[in-house]
């Protein structure tokens, strides 16, 4: 394997520990370097141009390709989630772990070889292929994939994709008579179509127009061999690093928070030496970090329950850090000359992608009752 991060050559299937915190450090200083809200700003105003720039120099650096069969495979989503948690911090807006855990691994597991060109090229960086998804979310059984015939899902509640517009093709869970299948649909001639349908961080989510996309070259992917229990692994490798994503979203917000109680002062001093700040910045960093250890041990195991307890926790990380960062600004957290806002919006976004926090309880639950914990 020949994986570049940077100054790092990588050749063993494992990442060591000492190699994880290397590539650690090498995330952390491109971010550092690299990264500023102002693409994620610039982003949401249309300008993506930055955005795309910092895509294709991830792409340099070999991130893109960390789970493909010449990477990681399975064991680059420890990494994937790392990096994922720290682009976040930085609200970088391109779909860095939708692609890297889910795109690149399924189409390089069940294609068989026949997209090796078009994997290739998503981990150059010179391509897009978007995920199609119900609107209220990934699919949480078989029958709430979309139908093979792309077109009888007119009628059919809404599904929307992220990037859609510059994707050059786009994946969707569909059901077959066999069972389940993965759709790979070629950009249509005559576009998309699809009406915009931004989400809270006023990313390009579009509306899937089933009559336009049905139009495209369509292709099913292991139909007949690919079960839902795979595909529902699939989906929870994904939402491990959404929830590293929300982690990271999370950690920059009560960093903001942190910094901000430093310097506002109320009745002649810093309001950071307030006990009652105090103890509100030190609630928000235990669930932080509670959420981070939850990520990166669903991370190194992904199980239904692993995964489950991540996202509870990180939805509560995201909710703690967020809100009480913009507490601690008062009412300038609210606006949006503040990044605070920023960080706000787009964990909520991805929060609502990881599924109903009751949902994921009953799958704990689930795995509490079959191994007779007490409770």
């Amino acid at each position: 394997m020949n994986t570049n991060l940077g100054a790092i050559e990588l050749t063993e299937s494992a990442i060591s520990d000492t190699d994880f915190e290397l590539i650690r450090e090498v995330a952390q200083s491109f971010v550092a370097k690299e990264l500023t809200t102002k693409i994620a700003r610039q982003a949401e105003a249309g300008d993506w141009a930055a955005a795309n720039g910092i895509w294709t120099a991830i792409a340099e650096l070999g991130w893109v390709g960390l789970m493909s069969p010449d990477g990681f495979g399975a064991d680059g989503l420890p990494v994937v989630a790392m990096i994922a948690e720290e682009l976040a911090t930085a609200a970088f807006p391109m779909p860095f772990g939708e692609t890297a855990a889910f795109v690149v691994p399924i189409l390089a597991r069940f294609g068989r070889g026949s997209f090796n060109n078009l994997v290739e090229s998503v981990i150059a960086g010179s391509q897009l292929v978007a995920i199609a998804m119900p609107a209220n979310g990934l699919p949480a059984s078989r029958d709430e994939c979309a139908l093979a015939s792309l077109s009888e899902n007119l009628s059919r509640s809404p599904w929307i994709a992220e990037h859609l517009d510059r994707a050059s093709a786009v994946v969707i869970p569909v059901q077959t008579d066999q069972g389940i299948g993965i759709a790979l649909v070629r950009k249509p001639a005559a576009g998309w179509g699809g009406n915009h349908n931004p989400d809270l961080a006023n990313n390009t989510y579009v509306t899937i127009d089933w009559a336009s996309v049905s139009q495209g070259e369509t292709t099913l992917i292991d139909q007949g061999e690919l079960t839902w229990t795979a595909l529902d692994s699939a989906f929870d490798t994904l939402r491990t690093v959404f929830a590293a994503q929300v982690v990271g979203l999370s950690r920059a917000a009560l960093d903001l928070a942190v910094s901000y109680a430093k310097e506002r002062e109320a009745f002649g001093k810093p309001i950071g030496s307030l006990q009652a700040v105090q103890q509100r910045l030190a609630e928000a960093y235990m669930e932080n970090v509670a959420a981070r250890l939850l990520v990166s041990s669903a991370a190194l195991s992904p199980s239904p329950a692993s995964v489950a307890m991540a996202s509870i926790q990180a939805c509560e990380s995201g909710r703690k850090c967020t809100f009480t960062a913009q507490q601690i600004w008062a009412g300038m957290g609210y606006t949006l000359e503040t990044d605070v806002q920023l960080f706000f919006r787009r964990a909520r976004a991805r929060q609502l992608l990881l599924g109903s926090p009751w949902q994921q309880r009953e799958i704990v639950w689930e795995k509490a009752a079959r191994q007779k914990w007490a409770i």
